[in-house]
């Protein structure tokens, strides 16, 4: 059977998952682009658990994203070159937080938030892609 590429993240965050018994719970989405090249996110991070919300990027794309988080969290931007995993974005312990990530190359980049508290956190986020001049 074959699989896309956010079923392959998916399993692969499961794989994690398993590997770390500390991790109690995942949730990933997929990026979901409005027409005018928008994104939005309202969810819980589990407790001891993460949120991944993963999309396409081509390469030369850019993307202004925000968050904000009831709790702070550990909050990363993340793609995979084969075995290995790429943060071009990582800060630990933040609440709220934004910035323009430049895809170097396509991949499947993930937005990522770790909560290390013992209750969900609420958590959106909103990703926008600049709209090209006419």
């Amino acid at each position: 059977m074959r699989t896309g590429p956010f079923a392959r993240i998916f399993f692969g965050a499961v794989l994690l998952w398993a590997a770390a018994p500390a991790v109690a719970d995942i949730g990933a989405f997929e990026i979901r682009w409005d027409l005018r090249g928008g994104a939005a996110l309202r969810t819980q991070v589990p407790p001891g658990g993460f949120t991944e919300w993963c999309g396409l990027l081509r390469a030369g794309e850019s993307v202004n994203w925000e968050f904000e988080a009831a709790d702070p969290v550990d909050m990363n931007i993340h793609f995979h070159e084969g075995r290995t995993v790429q943060f071009p974005v990582q800060r630990d312990g933040v609440r709220l937080w934004n910035g323009t990530l430049h895809a170097a190359v396509e991949q499947q980049y993930c937005w990522t938030w770790a909560n290390r508290h013992a209750t969900p956190v609420a958590l959106q986020a909103r990703l926008q892609k600049p709209l090209s001049p006419r």
